[in-house]
């Protein structure tokens, strides 16, 4: 029968099974560990690389660089030492123009001074509304005061005008340093903290996880190259956004890849050990 040869055969050749056996475990444990070693957790990933939505994707990424970033969290200090701190670090994020750093977002003045002269080109549409039915009620008044036949004050116009951009004043008034500073809840109930945030970007594409480490580990080096403890005793450097969030998902996903795993190999080899009475025909699995 076939078996029966199939055993003589095997007996015959049996270092050779085994050595070939041993040849394609090697091979898929290094493919095994390359595949963990890369896992995408990117949205983008879920696009095949044919469809127009991934390559127009791929376009962007190279002309405008990649969307990822890391936020970094300075507290534990005053404001001043939060500042000067921010500034140094964002000095040795982008000292190499050829790093992983495209860009450092923690100061607003650029902002500021681009939407201060025009707070009053972005209105919502109830405010506009209201402009306009001022602005309509002052015709009709001047044109019946011209004609003798206006009552009462003139309605008002710079009321609206003055709403709107007094909202937005407030908006621009929140960061008065020029900086992404403010105060957050504390760890204690009631207790307040000072924080300043900076959002790093990365350049380079955000499903390139190599890339992505390396870009963490700079940032992180940068700070801690810093001494943060040498500008304030307390002050602290903490990680959030896009890219911790990414290697955390990865390191998860690895992780419960790596147990599935082995659980797998568990609930076959036991059967194997248990039906041949002995702990050496679990190599037989990998036959």
């Amino acid at each position: 029968s076939f078996s029966d040869a199939f055993v003589r055969f095997a007996d015959r050749h049996r270092a050779a099974i085994l050595a070939a056996c041993t040849l394609a475990a090697v091979v898929g444990a290094f493919g095994t560990a390359k595949l963990y070693s890369d896992l995408r957790t990117d949205v983008a990933e879920l696009l095949p690389e044919s469809t127009r939505s991934a390559r127009d994707l791929e376009e962007l990424t190279a002309r405008v660089g990649g969307y990822a970033g890391l936020t970094v969290i300075l507290h534990g200090a005053d404001p001043v030492t939060l500042q000067v701190f921010a500034d140094d670090l964002a000095d040795a994020l982008t000292a190499d123009p050829q790093g992983p750093v495209r860009w450092v977002e923690y100061r607003v003045d650029d902002v500021v001074d681009f939407f201060r002269p025009r707070l009053l080109l972005f209105p919502e549409k109830p405010q506009l509304e209201a402009l306009r039915d001022a602005l309509r009620a002052r015709i009709e008044w001047e044109r019946a005061h011209e004609a003798g036949r206006a009552r009462g004050e003139p309605p008002d116009v710079t009321g609206p005008l003055e709403a709107i951009a007094g909202e937005r004043k407030g908006l621009l008034a929140r960061f008065p340093s020029g900086y992404t500073l403010g105060e957050v809840a504390g760890r204690n109930p009631g207790e307040k903290m000072t924080i300043l945030a900076m959002i790093v970007r990365m350049a380079g594409a955000p499903n390139d996880y190599p890339g992505v480490l390396g870009f963490d580990r700079f940032v992180r080096d940068a700070a801690a190259r810093l001494d943060p403890s040498s500008s304030a005793p307390d002050l602290e450097v903490s990680y959030a956004g896009g890219v911790t969030s990414s290697i955390l998902e990865h390191d998860a996903l690895a992780d419960g890849l790596i147990f599935a795993t082995g659980l797998v190999v568990l609930a076959v080899s036991l059967p194997v050990a248990l039906y041949n009475r002995t702990w050496k025909a679990i190599f037989a699995v990998g036959i």
